[in-house]
């Protein structure tokens, strides 16, 4: 599940991970300037460049607000993911173009 608010040139929202695979956290945008990514869950995550991201690989979001930003220094504009062993967990983000 997700959940979307735009504020002019800035979406937030979550997700809600389905377990065991990938959930699509947010689309290629070649707009996108900074995205941050927070890990409200109990359970470790791994964030993905590209739309397949597997354990043990990635960027891990550790639980209990880990977080990741990407900005102008370590930008990704294709498709990012996460992965996460766990259903029904909460992942917040946020992008900027």
């Amino acid at each position: 599940m997700e959940r979307i608010k735009t504020i002019g040139l800035s979406r937030q929202g979550s997700i809600t991970t389905t377990g065991g695979t990938a959930d699509l956290v947010l689309p290629p945008n070649p707009y996108r300037k900074l995205a941050t990514f927070v890990n409200d869950s109990d359970t470790k995550m791994y964030l993905a460049r590209g739309e397949i991201g597997v354990p043990g690989a990635g960027i891990p979001l550790y639980p209990n607000g880990g977080s990741y930003e990407m900005d102008q220094f370590n930008l990704w504009v294709g498709a990012i993911s996460v992965y996460c062993a766990a259903a029904g967990k909460n992942l917040s983000w946020s992008e900027d173009q």
